[in-house]
């Protein structure tokens, strides 16, 4: 994070954050790959491609997670 706040470009990182990626599934947060800048998180990437077996880890999971992030908000 400080390297990017400090100017330095290309300083890509797995971070969770609030992210457009699942949204439409109400899925405010996720875990991928972004980029860092001066300003924070400047770019979040997409996953990539997912295996079969990745698709249905994905499946699963996204339930709970929603589940998850929902708890925090209230708890919050």
């Amino acid at each position: 994070l400080l390297r990017g706040l400090n100017g330095e470009r290309g300083v890509i990182t797995p971070t969770f954050v609030e992210s457009p990626l699942y949204k439409d599934q109400g899925i405010d947060f996720f875990s991928s790959n972004v980029e860092l800048g001066v300003n924070g998180v400047e770019k979040i990437h997409p996953l990539g491609p997912l295996s079969a077996e990745e698709e249905k880890l994905m499946e699963a999971c996204l339930p709970e997670l929603k589940k998850n992030i929902e708890k925090v908000k209230a708890f919050v």
